[in-house]
Protein backbone atom coordinates (compact mmCIF):
# COMPACT_ATOMS: atom_id res chain seq x y z
CA UNK A 1 0.00 0.00 0.00
CA UNK A 2 1.92 3.41 -1.12
CA UNK A 3 1.62 6.67 1.47
CA UNK A 4 -0.64 9.07 0.66
CA UNK A 5 0.92 11.62 -1.86
CA UNK A 6 1.07 14.78 0.59
CA UNK A 7 3.35 12.53 2.70
CA UNK A 8 6.47 14.22 1.04
CA UNK A 9 5.55 17.16 1.97
CA UNK A 10 7.26 17.66 5.07
CA UNK A 11 10.52 16.30 2.90
CA UNK A 12 10.36 18.38 0.53
CA UNK A 13 10.08 21.15 2.60
CA UNK A 14 13.03 20.33 4.44
CA UNK A 15 15.27 19.40 1.44
CA UNK A 16 14.63 22.87 0.41
CA UNK A 17 15.48 24.30 3.48
CA UNK A 18 18.78 22.78 4.54
CA UNK A 19 19.56 23.79 0.56
CA UNK A 20 18.84 27.66 1.20
CA UNK A 21 20.39 27.44 4.44
CA UNK A 22 23.04 25.52 4.70
CA UNK A 23 25.13 26.11 1.14
CA UNK A 24 25.95 30.35 0.71
CA UNK A 25 22.02 31.07 -0.17
CA UNK A 26 21.67 34.94 0.63
CA UNK A 27 18.70 36.96 0.55
CA UNK A 28 18.35 40.69 -0.18
CA UNK A 29 15.62 42.89 -1.08
CA UNK A 30 14.01 46.21 -0.94
CA UNK A 31 14.07 48.60 2.16
CA UNK A 32 11.19 47.57 4.08
CA UNK A 33 10.13 44.78 1.69
CA UNK A 34 11.44 41.94 3.66
CA UNK A 35 9.99 39.40 6.95
CA UNK A 36 13.55 39.91 8.63
CA UNK A 37 16.29 42.06 8.45
CA UNK A 38 19.25 41.36 5.49
CA UNK A 39 22.47 42.72 4.71
CA UNK A 40 22.86 42.90 0.84
CA UNK A 41 26.59 41.09 -0.29
CA UNK A 42 28.43 42.00 -3.28
CA UNK A 43 27.03 39.41 -5.05
CA UNK A 44 23.27 40.46 -4.43
CA UNK A 45 23.88 43.63 -5.51
CA UNK A 46 25.51 43.07 -8.63
CA UNK A 47 22.68 40.63 -9.50
CA UNK A 48 20.26 43.23 -8.15
CA UNK A 49 22.29 45.75 -10.80
CA UNK A 50 22.03 43.42 -13.80
CA UNK A 51 18.32 43.42 -13.27
CA UNK A 52 17.51 46.95 -12.68
CA UNK A 53 19.78 47.26 -16.22
CA UNK A 54 17.46 45.04 -17.54
CA UNK A 55 14.46 47.07 -16.39
CA UNK A 56 15.66 50.25 -17.45
CA UNK A 57 16.46 48.76 -21.31
CA UNK A 58 12.33 47.68 -21.38
CA UNK A 59 11.59 51.08 -19.75
CA UNK A 60 13.60 53.04 -22.51
CA UNK A 61 12.10 50.30 -25.10
CA UNK A 62 16.14 49.48 -25.84
CA UNK A 63 15.91 46.28 -27.77
CA UNK A 64 19.75 45.55 -27.39
CA UNK A 65 19.99 46.36 -23.54
CA UNK A 66 17.02 43.77 -23.00
CA UNK A 67 18.86 40.93 -25.78
CA UNK A 68 22.46 41.70 -23.87
CA UNK A 69 21.07 41.41 -20.67
CA UNK A 70 20.57 37.50 -21.57
CA UNK A 71 22.60 34.56 -22.24
CA UNK A 72 23.06 33.24 -25.72
CA UNK A 73 20.85 30.70 -24.95
CA UNK A 74 18.44 32.06 -22.14
CA UNK A 75 14.74 31.68 -22.26
CA UNK A 76 11.43 33.17 -21.48
CA UNK A 77 7.59 33.59 -21.00
CA UNK A 78 6.03 36.95 -22.03
CA UNK A 79 2.34 37.39 -21.22
CA UNK A 80 1.87 38.85 -25.16
CA UNK A 81 -0.63 37.43 -26.94
CA UNK A 82 2.53 36.41 -29.71
CA UNK A 83 4.20 34.90 -27.46
CA UNK A 84 1.93 31.82 -26.71
CA UNK A 85 5.29 29.01 -26.19
CA UNK A 86 8.33 29.76 -24.60
CA UNK A 87 10.82 31.86 -25.93
CA UNK A 88 14.25 29.67 -26.72
CA UNK A 89 17.43 31.87 -27.29
CA UNK A 90 18.54 35.80 -27.68
CA UNK A 91 17.21 36.03 -30.67
CA UNK A 92 13.55 34.69 -30.15
CA UNK A 93 13.70 37.05 -27.15
CA UNK A 94 15.06 39.96 -29.12
CA UNK A 95 12.25 39.27 -32.27
CA UNK A 96 9.16 39.32 -29.50
CA UNK A 97 10.49 41.85 -27.24
CA UNK A 98 10.64 44.05 -30.92
CA UNK A 99 7.01 43.06 -31.32
CA UNK A 100 5.93 44.23 -27.49
CA UNK A 101 7.66 47.54 -28.15
CA UNK A 102 6.17 48.07 -31.78
CA UNK A 103 3.00 47.85 -29.96
CA UNK A 104 4.14 50.40 -26.64
CA UNK A 105 5.47 52.91 -29.22
CA UNK A 106 2.17 53.12 -31.27
CA UNK A 107 0.16 53.17 -27.64
CA UNK A 108 2.85 56.20 -26.49
CA UNK A 109 2.45 58.03 -29.54
CA UNK A 110 -1.51 57.86 -30.01
CA UNK A 111 -1.90 58.87 -26.12
CA UNK A 112 0.03 61.71 -27.12
CA UNK A 113 3.79 61.09 -25.76
CA UNK A 114 6.90 62.57 -27.38
CA UNK A 115 10.74 60.81 -27.69
CA UNK A 116 12.14 60.14 -25.71
CA UNK A 117 9.08 57.45 -24.99
CA UNK A 118 9.29 55.74 -21.62
CA UNK A 119 7.11 52.94 -20.37
CA UNK A 120 7.41 54.34 -16.89
CA UNK A 121 7.81 50.72 -15.15
CA UNK A 122 8.49 50.80 -11.50
CA UNK A 123 9.62 47.82 -10.04
CA UNK A 124 8.65 47.25 -6.39
CA UNK A 125 9.53 44.64 -3.74
CA UNK A 126 12.63 43.46 -5.24
CA UNK A 127 14.21 40.17 -3.90
CA UNK A 128 17.54 38.77 -4.76
CA UNK A 129 18.07 35.56 -3.82
CA UNK A 130 21.72 33.88 -4.04
CA UNK A 131 22.01 30.15 -4.89
CA UNK A 132 25.91 29.46 -4.25
CA UNK A 133 28.20 31.24 -6.04
CA UNK A 134 26.72 31.47 -9.75
CA UNK A 135 22.90 31.95 -9.51
CA UNK A 136 20.23 34.39 -8.57
CA UNK A 137 16.63 34.08 -8.63
CA UNK A 138 15.03 37.97 -8.61
CA UNK A 139 11.76 38.17 -8.38
CA UNK A 140 10.16 41.70 -8.39
CA UNK A 141 6.62 43.80 -9.02
CA UNK A 142 6.02 45.64 -11.91
CA UNK A 143 2.63 47.11 -11.44
CA UNK A 144 0.41 48.83 -14.08
CA UNK A 145 -3.33 50.39 -14.16
CA UNK A 146 -4.60 47.80 -15.87
CA UNK A 147 -2.77 44.66 -13.81
CA UNK A 148 -0.58 43.39 -11.23
CA UNK A 149 2.64 42.39 -12.73
CA UNK A 150 5.00 39.84 -11.52
CA UNK A 151 8.37 38.88 -12.61
CA UNK A 152 11.17 36.39 -12.15
CA UNK A 153 15.17 36.48 -13.36
CA UNK A 154 16.75 33.64 -13.11
CA UNK A 155 20.66 34.39 -13.26
CA UNK A 156 23.72 33.12 -14.50
CA UNK A 157 27.12 34.64 -13.50
CA UNK A 158 29.26 33.73 -16.55
CA UNK A 159 32.83 34.98 -16.90
CA UNK A 160 32.11 37.66 -13.93
CA UNK A 161 28.95 39.12 -15.46
CA UNK A 162 25.50 38.22 -14.22
CA UNK A 163 23.19 36.93 -17.41
CA UNK A 164 19.81 36.35 -17.30
CA UNK A 165 19.36 32.67 -18.19
CA UNK A 166 15.01 32.74 -17.46
CA UNK A 167 12.85 35.22 -17.42
CA UNK A 168 9.06 34.66 -16.84
CA UNK A 169 6.45 37.57 -16.47
CA UNK A 170 3.16 37.24 -15.94
CA UNK A 171 0.15 39.98 -15.38
CA UNK A 172 -2.69 39.65 -12.94
CA UNK A 173 -6.18 41.74 -14.24
CA UNK A 174 -6.62 44.35 -11.50
CA UNK A 175 -10.28 43.31 -9.66
CA UNK A 176 -12.63 46.60 -9.88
Amino acid sequence: MSAPRWSVFPVVVLCAASVTAGRGSHLASAAGTAPFPIRPTPDTLAARRAVMAFIQAIDRLDLDGVADSFSRDGTAFYPFSFTPHRLDGREQIREAQRQGFDWARAQLVEAGHNAPLSLNLQPTHMEVRLLGETVAIVTWHSDRSTHAGRRTAVLHRIQGEWLIVHHHASNMPRSN
